[in-house]
């Protein structure tokens, strides 16, 4: 089984390029409930945790019960051949008061694990590899990314901390054309908040001799930032490195 959770849109594949499509999937629980227990992967989830995220407004025992049909759900979308005579699902498991995706079934890959290890990574190649595989924020699109806030934030905190990594290791090589194009596509994914990969590409410019581009990125920068961020935005670090690089 193969998840893309980075980025929209979601998507599962089975036996190599398989897709599921969202018709396989009968009801949107059953999506939810694999998203959420992708992101804990691999530790388990517990009955009340799942029953919080995917019905808050509901009592125990309708909440309860619908679970049981979106598992059942899932399974069937997971493993439409399994014999229906109560054999033990594969991929998605229940025990007692615990649910889990399946840590021991050969071949899954999941993106967003695939990314983490990568970017936490001290080989530049691996850097690289990960800021590829980071297509945008967890569960970009997707209803329960509201309830997984504190782990979108997390990998988006690991990507901008692996951007900013594999920006001062093309910087400091010398390769300055392609630094100005890594940090373009970084500020595509996080035009407001990632004001470093502006500085990058003014240092870059600056050490082409471009000034013209220097000032540009600049002026693009600030305006758009201060747009996004209003009086909270002041520019410190592109204005100190205008200060002493005024030429």
């Amino acid at each position: 089984m193969r998840l893309s959770l980075l980025g929209g849109p979601f998507e599962c594949f089975l036996g190599g390029e398989q897709r599921v499509s969202s018709e396989t999937w009968k009801r949107e629980k059953a999506r939810h409930l694999l998203q959420i227990l992708a992101v804990s992967y691999p530790k388990p989830m517990t009955k009340g945790q799942i029953l919080s995220i995917l019905w808050p407004d509901s009592d125990s025992t309708t909440a309860s019960n619908a679970l049981k049909v979106v598992m059942s759900a899932l399974n069937n979308a997971l493993e439409p051949n399994r014999p229906p005579s109560g054999a033990q699902a594969f991929f998605a498991l229940r025990d007692g008061n615990q649910y889990a995706l399946n840590s021991l079934a050969g071949g899954n890959i999941l993106d967003h694990v695939q990314f983490e290890n990568l970017a936490s990574s001290n080989e530049i190649d691996d850097l690289n590899t990960a800021l590829t595989l980071y297509r945008g924020r967890l569960l970009e699109g997707e209803a329960s990314q509201d309830a997984l806030v504190i782990e979108m934030q997390y990998y988006h905190r690991l990507f901008l901390d692996c951007a900013e990594r594999v920006l001062e290791d093309l910087f400091n090589k010398g390769d300055f054309h392609r630094t100005i194009l890594i940090a373009n596509q970084i500020i595509q994914k996080d035009p407001p908040l990632y004001e470093r990969a502006y500085l990058y590409q003014m240092k870059a410019y600056h050490a082409l001799g471009n000034t013209t581009m220097v000032r540009k990125v600049y002026a693009d920068a600030t305006e758009f930032l201060s747009a996004q961020l209003g009086d909270a935005y002041h520019a410190d670090q592109l204005k100190a490195f205008l200060l002493r690089n005024p030429r």
